[in-house]
């Protein structure tokens, strides 16, 4: 197992679905200490959190938000119900994608000409927007997730 080498070392995760909880094992494996939130209270979360991410501690958004790199996970249409406040100066791993099909039509995606990061930054002024993890499937990441140098690596790409 890989322990972080960088700055980082607490991933904060706002949802708790299933990327927010793939994500969460996958940085667990990797020695993060991971922190998840969703917009319920950490305690009605608590027993979820240890059951399907061993290890990562349930806590309320301002505290996942507290850590040292955050990654929104939540359904982009509730994208509204995030606190900008609280990612001011962060850097946010923007995990969502838009699609009617599940989201509904959001007017902010239909009727705007810009990518849904774009509509994201502007709403999360001040933290700065890296948009991954949104085109790989969640079940592929525990899948083809394999150790660094293991050859045929899949590899994730960000922006």
């Amino acid at each position: 197992m890989s322990t972080p080498t960088r700055d980082a070392r607490t991933i904060g995760i706002l949802g708790a679905g299933r990327v927010g909880t793939a994500v969460a094992r996958h940085a667990l494996k990797a020695g993060y200490k991971v922190k998840i939130a969703t917009s319920k209270p950490a305690a009605e979360i608590a027993l979820l959190v240890d059951i399907i991410t061993p290890g990562a501690t349930a806590v309320d958004a301002v505290d996942a938000a507290a850590a040292d790199l955050v990654v929104i996970a939540v359904p982009l249409h509730k994208y509204r119900t995030l606190n900008p406040g609280l990612l001011v100066g962060k850097i946010v791993i923007d995990a969502m994608n838009y699609w009617a099909p599940t989201d509904g039509e959001v007017n902010d995606f239909e009727n705007d000409p810009r990518t849904s990061s774009e509509v994201i930054q502007a709403f999360l002024t001040g933290s700065r927007l890296v948009k991954s993890l949104n085109h790989i499937g969640y079940h592929e990441l525990e899948e083809d997730g394999q150790e660094p140098g293991t050859p045929g690596r899949r590899a994730l790409g960000d922006c």
